[in-house]
């Protein structure tokens, strides 16, 4: 999964959003994608977020 966490100025999180479901092996993510959540909230900072689902904390 890649998710992006909208902040508010204080860096307060006020919200969530899943951007992509990926497979065991890859996410492949467009940067508007990305960008497009917060945009739309009005959120001025953005945490994007990965995990692996492989377990293996390695790049590729």
């Amino acid at each position: 999964q890649v998710r992006v966490l909208l902040l508010d100025r204080k860096n307060r999180v006020v919200g969530q959003r899943t951007i992509y479901q990926g497979n065991a092996y890859a996410a492949l993510v467009r940067p508007a994608e990305v960008f497009r959540p917060a945009v739309i909230e009005a959120a001025p900072h953005i945490v994007l977020v990965h995990n692996h689902p492989s377990g293996a904390p390695r790049s590729a």
